[in-house]
Parts: C-alpha cells; structure tokens; sequence
C-alpha cells in the first residue's frame, strides 16, 4: 500500500481524471475534513479510525479519526472526520497526489 497524505489539499490528478470522464480506481478528491471516494463498489471496513472501500480492480483505506460516511450513492463516497492519509495499492493511477 502506497500512502499519500494530503490532509487540506486536494488530488490535482484526481480532478483532472474526473473532469476527463474517466473514473480511475478508488479515485480520492481531498478536501479539509473530507474526502470524496470515486467508483466505490462496496465498504468492506467501517470503524471511526478507519474506511476501507472495495472498487473494480482494488482498495482504498482512508484512515483518521471521528471517520463516518456522509453518503454512498452512484459508485461514490463522502467520507467525513479528521483524514490522517489515504492508502492504495501500489499501482493504481491515482498514487500520483503525493506530497506538496
């Protein structure tokens, strides 16, 4: 799992993926206290310190404290709390946010 911070920022690919139309795997947009999770398939982990959602070909951890899902619909999340970091697996287009 590759970890990306980016508590206060948001996922320039990610932006720039979504307005192409294209929906890569576990696609995360970061915002302060929030995080908008792209082509969600299922949440396989719900706990306040950590969200684990399924998509088409992998997972996405996001890990922080107070976590809840604000909502869930259309193959997207709205993950709510203090986000500590974003995991993916190694691999996945969406690696690329990094650190500023």
């Amino acid at each position: 799992m590759r970890k990306v911070m980016g508590k206060g920022r948001t996922d320039a690919h990610a932006l720039k993926t979504k307005e192409e139309g294209r929906a890569d795997v576990g696609m995360v947009v970061l915002h302060p206290r929030e995080a908008t999770v792209y082509s969600c398939r299922r949440i396989l982990l719900y706990s306040p310190e950590e969200i684990r959602l399924a998509s088409g070909s992998g997972c996405v951890s996001v890990v922080g404290e107070d976590l809840h899902c604000a909502s869930f619909a259309g193959g997207t999340v709205l993950i709510r709390g203090r986000i500590r970091s974003v995991l993916y697996p190694l691999g996945t287009p969406s690696e690329g946010g990094g650190e500023n």
